[in-house]
């Protein structure tokens, strides 16, 4: 394939480099300079001593890919903040600071935050750079904010924690890749001065929003047309959202192919006008660039939506030259543009799955659509549809496995019946949207689109509530993912030549995939331990035996434990959970819990919370520490020591370090802050 397509090759070397840097930490500008020149040294003097032709071609091409994968590393590390000249992560300082922010795009708020990216245009009176995040409390005091508005803060910026229980999701890696460095949490007060725009992007996203708002559509069409035309899904409700992942359609919230290629059609009619002109197709192609670049660079240029303009501007542009070009290296030369302006996008799941699909699409849907060709126009749509459905969901299985751990089942019938919904919605929605910016509010065409987003939304919720639509916490690891494709990979070399070999490593990949799987669940089932999790202001532990759990927390925080448990209860294949409340008793044969005593076969446990005090004449072997209030001293009695003191996140902080040195002055407690160290991790084989 390589061969055939060099630029796919030197693409992915590209995209190898940039994530070898990024796992490895390579952050010296300076080592990646020397690597990269030698690399050039090396690709420059084997094409100068290079002989025949043939020998011309293996040689020269080995270190063509060799010198892609250094200038992936070197352009990585070139893009790193610390890189950057005007960031403002190098002018940061302890303490608090003056800084202008724009605000940029906003993400799904928590239980008690708002929560924005936003634009660093200036930090102490320095003019500087870079990405923060922010947390704003949830008032109804402040007006409604909009991308764009700046606003003066004078507060800490701290850096993201890093995660402090096992298994859950890299938020800290995630910002990180996101090329954000730092977070504020703003109080009520303090912003300084009024909002005003930062550029014309700006104020035309903000207009379009503010229409949206402003409209007579309903709460439910609001928060769907700015997800399918803006890009924006925090206006949508949480379990909405759920409902589109467990039908398998949550695709058509993003921007991406299918909203460019509706934009691009429309385009193509609007300036048909100017084809009979002598320059007229020229013409109408740079028209229709512009237009889509001017869409991404309005919904924030995203991952899926930045790859579809490009893919569809490459190709308006190829129209120009009347020459047929290859969908592989227009995809692959889209992919380049993207990582040399941001090689950090690498990373993003939108990235990842928008270039999976489209691959798989480009190679498996031409041979697989020749198969049956039905006569029927309509069974003819219907059909192209559900192969086309099946072939993505193909490539985006390996992500949505590793990432999500879940598949939906009914990922066919989603898409055979939302996506014929969803085109025309589209459509309506651009139109609508045009006319509500120009002042123009046809009252017929917004109960249209009400009705219509209704009756989508009740589609959507109808599937995803279905027996079986879709399946939950499937333990899927990184090597399973890269061996699943690497066996589609040599599926589709086995589809495209008919060779025999192709098959076979498809074969030896999916039975190692089922060994792997095998040997880790062997692995885990005889493995025993006990946790204490860092849960902020909650009270959460866990038993595990085997395939067998025991967690324990107040009912109350019931939600946020379990959504907490739940990596964790993945990645060690637990089957079996028992969930027991702190408030009350419980035993069997393997756990017997008794007031503020927890007995296993391994260990004891007492749980001291409120305002006991900590006693040394207690038996167990662990003291679990809760809700500690003001602490003042730690009563001495006997000698008799638990092997560790437990203090959970539930402490307030400056609690917890008071009783923290209180523990350290006698060297014969030892104690656990879980708040400072993570998790508590006890293995009980």
């Amino acid at each position: 394939m390589a061969w055939r397509f060099p630029l796919i090759g030197s693409v992915t070397c590209f995209a190898l480099g940039i994530y070898l840097a990024g796992v490895f930490q390579w952050t010296d500008i300076g080592h990646t300079s020397i690597w990269l020149s030698a690399a050039l040294s090396v690709a420059v003097g084997l094409y100068r001593l290079s002989g025949s032709k043939r020998r011309w071609s293996s040689c020269h091409f080995a270190s063509t890919l060799l010198l892609f994968t250094a200038l992936g590393a070197w352009t990585y590390v070139l893009h790193l903040p610390k890189n950057e000249v005007r960031n403002y992560a190098k002018r940061v300082e302890p303490g608090k600071q003056f800084a202008e922010i724009a605000l940029h795009h906003r993400l799904p708020p928590t239980a008690n935050y708002e929560r924005w990216v936003a634009e660093v245009a200036a930090l102490a009176s320095e003019k500087t750079r870079g990405k923060l995040l922010v947390y704003l409390p949830k008032s109804e005091g402040h007006p409604p904010l909009y991308p764009g508005e700046l606003f003066m803060i004078h507060t800490r910026f701290l850096k993201p924690p890093a995660q402090r229980n096992p298994y859950p999701f890299e938020y800290a890696t995630y910002l990180f890749n996101q090329n954000i460095t730092h977070q504020v949490f703003l109080s009520a007060g303090a912003f300084q001065g009024g909002p005003h725009s930062l550029g014309l992007l700006d104020a035309v996203r903000r207009k379009l929003e503010r229409s949206i708002n402003s409209s007579d559509l309903s709460t439910e069409a609001q928060a769907l047309l700015k997800a399918l035309l803006l890009g924006t899904r925090a206006a949508l409700h949480r379990d909405t959202l759920r409902a589109f992942t467990d039908a398998g359609v949550v695709h058509v919230l993003a921007v991406s192919g299918l909203h460019i290629g509706i934009l691009a059609l429309l385009l193509r009619w609007l300036f048909s006008f100017l084809l009979p002109w002598k320059w007229g197709a020229s013409l109408r192609a740079v028209l229709i660039v512009l237009a889509l670049f001017l869409f991404a660079a309005i919904v924030g240029f995203k991952a899926s939506v930045t790859r579809a303009s490009l893919m569809f501007s490459l190709f308006a542009l190829t129209d120009i030259r009347r020459r047929p070009t290859n969908p592989f290296n227009i995809l692959a030369l889209a992919a380049l543009l993207t990582l040399i302006t941001w090689p950090k996008m690498l990373f993003q799941l939108g990235f990842q799955l928008s270039y999976a699909v489209v691959g798989c699409i480009l190679w498996f849907y031409p041979h697989w659509i020749r198969i049956y060709r039905p006569k029927n126009r309509l069974l003819a749509y219907f059909y192209r549809i559900s192969v086309l459905s099946f072939v993505a969901q193909l490539g985006a299985s390996p992500f949505t496995l590793f990432y999500f751990h879940q598949f939906p089942t009914l990922f066919w019938l989603g898409n055979l019946t939302v996506i014929p919904l969803v085109t025309p919605l589209l459509g309506l929605g651009m139109g609508w949207l045009s006319l509500t910016a120009l002042g123009v509010t046809p009252p017929l065409l917004t109960g249209l689109i009400n009705r219509w987003a209704s009756a989508l939304l009740g589609l959507v919720k109808g599937i995803s509530h279905l027996p079986y639509a879709h399946i939950e916490a499937v333990y899927f690891d990184f090597f399973m993912a890269l061996s699943l494709w690497a066996s589609l990979f040599f599926l589709g070399l086995f589809i495209e030549y008919k060779k025999g070999g192709y098959l076979l490593v498809t074969l030896l990949l999916s039975v190692g995939i089922q060994l792997h799987f095998i040997g880790k669940k062997r692995r885990l089932m005889e493995r025993s331990e006990f946790v204490v999790f860092d849960a902020y202001k909650r009270n959460l532990a866990l038993y595990k035996v085997g395939d067998r759990a025991f967690a324990f927390y107040h009912i109350a925080d019931s939600a946020q434990s379990q959504s907490l448990l739940k990596s964790y209860l993945v990645d060690e294949m637990v089957s079996r959970v028992k969930h027991i409340s702190l408030d009350s008793d419980y035993a069997d044969a393997w756990v017997k819990k008794f007031q503020n005593h927890i007995y296993t076969r391994y260990f004891s446990l007492q749980i001291i919370s409120g305002d006991e005090i900590y006693r040394k004449k207690w038996q167990a072997n662990f003291i679990w520490l809760q809700d500690l209030p003001r602490v003042n001293r730690i009563s001495p009695c006997n000698r008799s020591q638990p092997h560790f003191l437990i203090l959970d996140g539930s402490s307030h902080r400056k609690n917890a370090m008071r009783f923290t040195a209180l523990a350290a002055a006698d060297p014969g407690l030892r104690l656990w802050d879980t708040q400072t160290s993570g998790a508590f991790q006890l293995s009980l084989n």
